[in-house]
């Protein structure tokens, strides 16, 4: 079975992408960067919203909620083990 790619892979060396109005803006960085600060969980917790220009880049270059990973997520919710808990 081929593996799906990986956020990390979406990323390869770019350091800047397109918020969802299409302006370019840095990405999130984990070292430098709160995660509290950019993204929240939609309700049903499937989904990353960007809070920020800078998140809204990181999920759309990252493709963080693309269809595959909504429905492992959506898993973790029903089996009570998303990561929020």
């Amino acid at each position: 079975m081929p593996r799906l790619p990986t956020c990390n892979r979406f990323k390869s060396n770019r350091i800047q992408g397109k918020t969802d109005k299409g302006f370019d803006a840095p990405l999130f960085h984990p070292h430098e960067d709160a995660w509290p600060d950019h993204f929240d969980w939609s309700v049903d917790g499937t989904v990353i919203v960007g809070l920020t220009d800078l998140a809204q880049a990181t999920i759309n270059t990252l493709r963080m909620n693309r269809q595959q990973v909504v429905v492992v997520r959506s898993l973790w919710v029903d089996a009570g083990r998303h990561p929020l808990g």
